[in-house]
């Protein structure tokens, strides 16, 4: 997943359709985890390109989830399709995600709480 810095503290990760995800959502863990020291990155994961969510996909994205969080950052999911909604409806991590129709939506969100 090509994961660039949009601005200083924010993270803007693209995403693809498995099998790419779950082993791009590990590294992007993996990074958060190690950018802890100097405080964590608020992070946009783009997942309209994606038709499925698996179950390491979505342990994938607790993982990040918490990585952000420990952090002291946010993670925001643009580009929820109904499918992939609706495995998260049905996996009960709708309240622990917050979804954004797409990426440009996302960031805004992120720099008003910051205003």
């Amino acid at each position: 997943m090509p994961t660039r810095e949009w601005r200083e503290g924010v993270w803007l990760c693209e995403t693809g359709p498995e099998p790419q995800l779950s082993e791009d959502l590990e590294n992007l863990a993996y990074r958060l985890t190690q950018q802890l020291e100097g405080g964590g990155p608020d992070v946009v994961v783009d997942l309209s390109t994606v038709e499925f969510l698996n179950s390491v996909c979505l342990g994938r994205l607790i993982e990040v989830r918490a990585a952000c969080q420990r952090g002291g950052g946010r993670l925001r999911l643009a580009g929820v399709t109904d499918r992939i909604w609706s495995v998260l409806l049905a996996s009960n991590l709708d309240r622990s995600f917050r979804c954004l129709e797409d990426v440009s939506t996302a960031l805004a969100s992120l720099a008003v709480e910051d205003a």
